[in-house]
């Protein structure tokens, strides 16, 4: 929505084809918000889309096309098509904000609004799934800035949540030195970003909206999480599938990738990394289509 805001801004022709590569909540409100628009919208989705997801982007009248992983292909087949579209003269409007950096501008408002639930019901820990990074980075920027004008006694220590089955920001976490200052650390980070961050081979899992075989905004997480104390979580898949059972039992429609936070907090609560005396909050996001593949 917030990108939308800023083509009418900037009054940007209504007939300029949107661009997304995604095949989960990011593709479903794009596709929403472009259709209220009356803009068109390309959308890149793998070859494992959720039916139901494919069924509803179809629904609001967006271009769907399905991208297969070529063999020995290196980075994620629908960011390759999606590329080629922008250099045909689509305009990005999807959740990468290496592709466009107004997204997190759109993406802090969240942040905001954890900011009011947090002051309310304060938090030592918050967990949020990582797929291309940039749901994190624009939550902790809001954050952040509710600190700075006193809005937010606190901010809890941000943990970013992947899945065994693709986690490349944990992978690069891992080989980051952190006993440097904040932004000697970011600065290491950009000057080592080929040899960090590099593409998840097969990624497969059950949360499928974080399956970023590249965590595209990946140095914004680190950031979020050295400036809070925070940490990186990679959740079994039997524990992302305990989170999907847990959170619908205690009557929120929510499905695998929306509980992946959950299932980081269990994993880390296991491992010893929070007592069972931690105040934790986590970020819920999508519901299950399958119950409801209404768009209203």
């Amino acid at each position: 929505m917030g990108l939308l805001l800023h083509l009418a801004v900037d009054s940007i022709e209504e007939n300029k084809r949107l661009a997304i590569s995604s095949c989960g909540n990011a593709a479903i409100g794009a596709a929403t918000v472009a259709r209220a628009a009356g803009r068109p919208i390309d959308v890149f989705i793998p070859t494992w889309a959720n039916a139901a997801i494919v069924a509803e982007l179809e629904s609001l009248g967006a271009q769907i096309h399905v991208c297969e992983r070529k063999k020995d292909q290196l980075g994620d087949p629908c960011m390759i098509q999606f590329h080629k579209a922008i250099e045909s003269g689509a305009l990005p409007f999807g959740v990468q904000a290496t592709e466009n950096i107004l997204t997190l501008d759109g993406g802090r408002t969240i942040g905001w609004e954890l900011a009011e639930a947090l002051e309310e019901n304060p938090a030592d820990d918050l967990f949020i799934q990582v797929g291309g990074g940039a749901l994190l980075t624009s939550c902790a920027i809001g954050l952040f800035e509710a600190a700075q004008f006193r809005r937010l006694s606190k901010v809890p220590r941000i943990w970013a949540v992947q899945a065994e089955g693709c986690a490349p920001f944990d992978a690069a976490w891992k080989k980051i030195p952190k006993e440097k200052t904040v932004s000697e650390v970011i600065e290491y980070c950009q000057e080592h970003q080929s040899e960090l961050m590099t593409p998840w081979a097969n990624p497969t899992g059950l949360a499928t909206g974080i399956l970023d075989d590249i965590t595209y905004d990946w140095i914004g997480v680190v950031r979020s999480l050295l400036l809070t104390n925070g940490g990186s979580v990679v959740a079994r898949e039997e524990q992302v599938a305990q989170a999907s059972d847990l959170v619908p039992s205690l009557g929120i429609q929510t499905e695998p990738t929306g509980a992946a936070s959950v299932a980081g907090a269990i994993n880390s609560y296991e491992s010893g990394q929070i007592g069972g005396q931690t105040t934790i909050a986590v970020l819920l996001t999508g519901k299950d289509r399958s119950i409801n593949q209404g768009f209203d």
